[in-house]
């Protein structure tokens, strides 16, 4: 699949926020990393289609063109976990880190998360989610 988007390797290392970032450190300078918004990085450390270094090193080029990040890595997750597997067994974990850094962003009255909020618990059986995961190509 990833070939159908990116075409080859070279594709997908040309789409890297890593290159990306240098390529545009190249062209505008390091000065300008104080124009990015503020960046958090959500990164799951059992994520093998594209790995925790991934992110690590994208984190080390945005503090080197003067944008630091934060990198959060979320121990055990893999690259569907935050988006499939968790909020689906009721793990809003990723939702939430999301809004608390928004409303630090932006400085806003924003209103807290509510995990007892409808459609936050549990969705479907865990066996079912087991399943979903043993059968998920990422």
């Amino acid at each position: 699949m990833l070939d159908f988007v990116f075409g080859d390797e070279a594709g997908m290392d040309a789409a890297s926020p890593t290159t990306v970032a240098s390529s545009l450190a190249a062209r505008f300078g390091t000065s300008r990393g104080g124009d990015l918004p503020p960046i958090c990085l959500l990164h799951g450390t059992a994520d093998m289609s594209a790995p925790p270094v991934a992110a690590e090193l994208f984190e080390a080029r945005l503090a080197s063109l003067g944008r630091p990040a934060e990198l959060c890595l979320y121990k055990g997750w893999t690259h569907t976990d935050p988006i499939l597997e968790r909020p689906f067994a009721g793990d809003q974990r990723l939702h939430r880190d999301l809004l608390d850094r928004v409303r630090t962003w932006c400085g806003a009255k924003l209103p807290a998360f509510d995990a007892e909020a409808d459609g936050l618990g549990r969705l479907c059986p865990q066996v079912m989610i087991d399943f979903g995961h043993y059968c998920m190509p990422f």
